[in-house]
């Protein structure tokens, strides 16, 4: 019986120890992209890229003839841009008209 005990105490070590290891190499993984995303709205032909493919997959995803999105103030003008790009490729695609509004009276936090 006691050996039982000792090789299940053993296996709970080790899966800590596992689970330990995994959680460490997600926290640097996450700082990692983070630091990478942070310099991305400084290339602001990148940065727009970015935004109408993100808006194009939320049309896609709610299908919807009205969506309003959200953004930081200091993203309105990309934002704009992005839109438009992306209402228009999305009509073209699904044959449908969208109405894509940018929520200006609660805009996202600055550092997010």
């Amino acid at each position: 019986m006691s050996q039982q005990i000792t090789r299940s105490t053993l296996a709970n070590k080790t899966r800590l120890k596992v689970l330990s290891a995994r959680q460490e190499l997600l926290d640097d993984l996450f700082d990692q992209a983070r630091s990478k995303l942070s310099g991305v709205p400084k290339d602001k032909g990148k940065y727009e890229t970015i935004c109408k493919g993100l808006i194009l997959e939320g049309l896609y995803a709610l299908n919807e003839d009205k969506v309003e999105v959200k953004a930081r103030k200091a993203d309105y003008d990309i934002v704009k841009k992005a839109t438009e790009s992306a209402k228009k490729e999305y009509k073209e695609n699904m044959k449908k008209d969208v109405r894509v509004s940018i929520d200006e009276k609660d805009p996202l936090p600055e550092d997010s």
